[in-house]
């Protein structure tokens, strides 16, 4: 992250610091009274027993959740195993390895009672906020159990995509589609490089799908609008937002290294690493803490000038260069073991973001079919 070296800005985080363990302390201090109500419970609506039967139902859609990953979370615990393999028999993913021996019928008939499944990802894509409760302050150690179930749930919404379209019924295709591109967006707002780069899996899912519906003509023009405004929403600038994860790379190890190795003596962190040279291990293993931090904190030089020169052309060269010197030590011993491949994120993003301009400009292309004219009988006699 970039540094507070501007007075009002240190001022501002001192006071964010302060404000942060201000609200703790009356936190523990409300928990500590007997009966005491959080704020999170005393701005939630309360019941009343005056309410009438529609006063209850409006009350109870008030207190639905806004966050879509609880939601997610609830709908994973619950999935059936067997769709999340069978999407196989709709689909030809260079990525399967799934060996379910289910007959082609069976699939089908699997698909067409799940359809409360595909409807509950809708919904919770559609939902302001997705925050799935990443614990940063675990660093390299943070569990991300999402990720998994949040591409293979693309697999399965493009599979049923499929089946739309050979039923003639576009729009709902359309509805499995864009609720794709929704939880691409979602899985993005973790800010952390691999939660970008599944983002951008789940998204070039979509974008096949996209262009499974624009060939077979049954996209309608309002289901063609409505996944124009889906890409559109990932906006023009960093769509995935690759350059705040890069930012938010170089925090999570540095912040990370401080947390777990206080004393230095970090030897295993090649464990983390592919690097399995025995004098870098000697090295970091001699580094007391100080010495470990100082390392560590020399690669955010690599960051900064890996983001400096992002957007330029030979963007891809130099950054492959600045790879190079990682490499070589140019960056510190724990930039070896810690620093992130930015050529091959850049490569990556370029792809992605040329993906989605093309599936957009070929959807403003678009001219849905003319629907069928009706036959008059008589007029032909």
């Amino acid at each position: 992250m970039p540094t507070l070296t501007h007075p009002i800005r240190r001022f501002a985080a001192a006071l964010c610091v302060l404000a942060g363990q201000a609200a703790a302390q009356t936190a523990a201090q409300t928990a500590a009274q007997p009966g005491a109500q959080t704020a999170s419970q005393t701005a939630r609506p309360q019941p009343s027993l005056d309410f009438t039967a529609q006063e209850s139902a409006a009350f109870l859609t008030s207190l639905a959740p806004t966050n879509a990953a609880l939601l997610y979370y609830q709908i994973f615990m619950q999935k059936d195993q067997e769709l999340i393999e069978s999407y196989v028999y709709f689909d030809d993913d260079p990525d399967n390895d799934a060996g379910v021996k289910l007959p082609r019928e069976d699939a089908e008939r699997l698909y067409a009672a799940s359809q409360d499944y595909f409807g509950r990802l809708q919904h919770a894509s559609q939902l302001p906020e997705c925050d799935f409760g990443v614990q940063y302050e675990n660093g390299w150690e943070a569990l991300l159990p999402h990720l998994g179930d949040m591409r293979n749930s693309t697999r399965v919404l493009a599979a049923d995509a499929w089946r739309h379209v050979q039923a003639k019924e576009g729009d709902l295709a359309v509805d499995r589609v864009e609720t794709m591109y929704s939880m691409s967006r979602q899985v993005t707002e973790d800010r952390i490089l691999i939660c970008s780069l599944v983002g951008v899996a789940m998204a070039s899912k979509a974008h096949t799908a996209t262009r499974m519906l624009i060939d077979s003509g049954t996209l309608t023009g309002q289901g063609r609008d409505r996944l124009i405004a889906a890409l559109e929403r990932f906006g023009e600038e960093d769509p995935f937002h690759t350059r705040q994860c890069v930012t938010m790379e170089a925090a999570i190890s540095i912040g990370w290294l401080a947390k777990k190795f206080p004393e230095g003596h970090a030897g295993s962190l090649l464990e983390y690493g592919a690097d399995p040279d025995p004098a870098l291990a000697a090295r970091l293993a001699a580094m007391d803490g100080p010495t470990l931090i100082r390392d560590a904190e020399r690669m955010r030089d690599y960051y900064k000038r890996g983001l400096a020169v992002w957007d330029d052309a030979d963007a891809p060269q130099k950054l492959d260069a600045l790879a190079t010197a990682v490499q070589a030590g140019g960056f510190g011993d724990v930039a070896r073991v810690f620093g992130a491949s930015l050529g091959q994120v850049r490569k990556s993003s370029t792809r992605a973001e040329t993906e989605l301009a093309d599936t957009l400009e070929a959807l403003r292309a678009y001219k849905p079919p003319e629907p069928a004219k009706a036959t008059d009988a008589n007029s032909r006699r």
